[in-house]
């Protein structure tokens, strides 16, 4: 089955920072069709220019396999400021995320979503890669968050978007569900239908 996906991204550094270690990735060609969201580890220029040299690679490489992306990653940031990051890819057999970190993802609620591996990337420790199936159908949407979003408010602020497009709804979200003290963005997955 093929979806379309739209989207809609939203970040901004945290307070007083003008440089932002959080990146959104969207990549819809005809050769991938990638949505990731990196949060490089702190805030201020080294971070983000990690979180750029994350997004070159995954733009450069978002065909690959998930496993050879994220490994790509960590390797690449090896000595520099380390990432965390989760990716939804639509493949031919279906939808799948994978995440390292706390990148989180939301969908409907009441649709199990999968959970980021602990850990980070380019911090020369192993980490632990898992892809889960995602469980997307038509007619979902699906967030990716950063850990400058407040956690505990995102059902209430995901509840209180849901009719606005996925543009509005990244906006609000970072505008009503962020924490001034760290850099913070939103990726909205809206898989608006699918035909065999």
């Amino acid at each position: 089955m093929s979806f379309k996906v739209v989207t809609g991204t939203a970040q901004r550094g945290a307070h007083g920072h003008s440089a932002c270690g959080d990146a959104a990735v969207v990549v819809q060609s005809a050769d991938a069709n990638l949505f990731a969201l990196i949060d490089a580890l702190g805030h201020g220029p080294e971070a983000e220019e990690s979180a750029a040299r994350a997004v070159e690679i995954i733009r450069r490489d978002a065909a690959k396999p998930l496993k050879v992306l994220f490994q790509t990653v960590d390797l690449a940031l090896r000595g520099k400021r380390g990432v965390v990051m989760s990716v939804v890819r639509l493949e031919v057999t279906g939808v799948v995320f994978a995440g390292v970190g706390n990148v989180d993802i939301h969908g409907p609620a009441d649709v199990g979503r999968p959970t980021p591996m602990r850990g980070s990337l380019g911090s020369g420790r192993p980490f632990v890669f898992r892809e889960f199936a995602l469980p997307a159908a038509a007619g979902h949407r699906w967030v990716l968050v950063s850990d400058g979003i407040v956690a505990r408010g995102v059902s209430a602020a995901l509840h209180a978007v849901r009719q606005l497009d996925p543009m509005a709804a990244a906006q609000a979200l970072l505008l009503n569900a962020s924490r001034d003290d760290d850099d913070a963005s939103v990726v909205v997955l809206d898989f608006e239908g699918a035909s065999p």
